[in-house]
């Protein structure tokens, strides 16, 4: 028998093990997609969750000053979905709360529908720094880029100068890793050159020069891989 598990990690503190994170009891509904919905894409679509959530006692009603995830019911959470079959774990889905909205339905029943994205959302909104790449594969390529974003770090977990209990390394400060949301199999292409096209030159000097994310850098990469 598999057991499935929808967690929301609600202190970002990376474990999902908190009171109220495991949300599975609450789950009337959970639909998803991982980014890839047709055939012969280049570079996924942003993965999407839509959960709708039993809310009858307000628990997750951002306003509800008396539920205990009052202040917490915010973007940015990170969302996980996983299955155990007795033997293995499997992580289907990861991502991040992107909305929560209350709903009451037509003879007054309460849910919560909460929608939670992917990492595209962070590369989207970081623009690419890399120099020039010369015979390289197109993983590295790859992975270079997705070092230059910044993933959403816990918050019990970020770096404060000089404050104690917020500045020691390895104890309440962690070095950063791109291992948990990439996974990338060495590329059987190389390139000779790669990231000079990925600004723009020219043009008046008072005009905002078109200029690469991360998203569209990778993307071209891997054009390049289905050329």
């Amino acid at each position: 028998m598999t057991t499935w598990t929808i967690a929301v990690d609600w202190d970002r503190n990376g474990d999902y093990s908190s009171t109220q994170d495991d949300v599975t009891n609450r789950v009337i509904a959970a639909n998803w997609f991982l980014g890839m919905r047709k055939p012969y894409q280049d570079t996924a679509d942003n993965a999407v969750l839509t959960l709708t959530l039993n809310n009858t006692d307000r628990l997750f009603s951002p306003e509800n000053a008396s539920s205990p995830l009052f202040g917490k019911l915010v973007p940015q959470r990170p969302v996980r979905i996983q299955s155990n079959d007795g033997t293995t774990t499997r992580t289907h889905w990861v991502g991040w709360i992107d909305s929560i909205q209350p709903v009451v339905g037509r003879y007054g029943a309460r849910t919560v529908e909460l929608v939670a994205v992917g990492a595209m959302q962070f590369l989207k909104a970081t623009e690419t720094a890399l120099p020039l790449q010369r015979d390289k594969r197109t993983d590295e390529v790859i992975a270079d880029l997705i070092k230059e974003v910044v993933i959403p770090p816990a918050l019990n977990r970020a770096w404060v100068l000089g404050r104690t209990g917020g500045s020691e390394l390895s104890a309440s400060t962690y070095l950063a890793t791109t291992a948990a949301y990439s996974d990338l199999e060495p590329g059987v292409l190389h390139l000779g050159i790669a990231a000079d096209n990925w600004v723009r030159q020219g043009g008046y000097t008072d005009v905002v020069q078109d200029s690469f994310d991360v998203y569209r850098a990778i993307g071209d990469v891997t054009a390049v891989i289905a050329c």
